[in-house]
């Protein structure tokens, strides 16, 4: 059977196979970037946890951007057993652009976090290096200088959410952790869309 989940997670519309057959019970939802939750498939999640995942992004994630005036919003949905994320701007992109500081270059240690059971290895200041992000993952922003990942675009969650940050952030690189290793003293630039090893 045709998998249609095998490319990198990165956001993008939900590939409707046969399949993997989808219904839009709000049909706004369909052109939604959809998220796949990376840590857990293939192995789809029990119901009631997949369900706390999505409240967590519907109840939690979102009202916490309206509090702090976040031009972002997040929305958790289930699709066959698998559970989805959405992080989708409220506002025009020249807005947003606009309701973003220019955030300088970043220079510091590389730490290559592949799952969040990782994450307590990253410090204050070290350059977060890893194959993507998603919601759960936002409050390492808070502690890294940049982030550097392997997949995602303009609206991806790190893109997105290291802007509102105001750290760098060099997205969709393709092989960031594989060629950077712990330690490594990377130079990240996000304006330019540049990661430099200087040391």
């Amino acid at each position: 059977m045709a998998d249609p989940h095998t490319d990198p997670p990165e956001p993008r519309v939900i590939p409707v196979t046969s399949e993997f057959l989808v219904s839009w019970d709000v049909p706004e939802d369909e052109h939604m970037p959809w998220h796949l939750d990376p840590m857990h498939f293939p192995d789809p999640l029990p119901r009631w946890e997949n369900e706390l995942w999505c409240e967590m992004a519907n109840r939690g994630m979102s009202p916490a951007f309206a509090g702090y005036e976040m031009p972002i919003r997040a929305k958790g949905k289930i699709f066959n057993d698998y559970n989805y994320a959405a992080m989708f701007p409220v506002v025009p992109p020249e807005e947003m652009e606009a309701q973003g500081k220019k955030a300088e270059a970043a220079l510091g240690a590389a730490k290559v976090v592949r799952s969040l059971a990782e994450a307590e290895k990253l410090q204050h200041g070290d350059i977060l290096v890893t194959g993507t992000t998603s919601p759960p993952w936002t409050p390492l922003f808070a502690t890294a200088a940049a982030i550097v990942t392997d997949t995602g675009g303009i609206l991806s969650h790190c893109a997105v959410v290291a802007r509102e940050y105001r750290i760098p952030a060099v997205v969709g690189t393709g092989a960031a952790t594989k060629l950077i290793s712990d330690g490594q003293v990377l130079e990240v630039d996000g304006d330019n869309g540049t990661v430099r090893i200087v040391g």
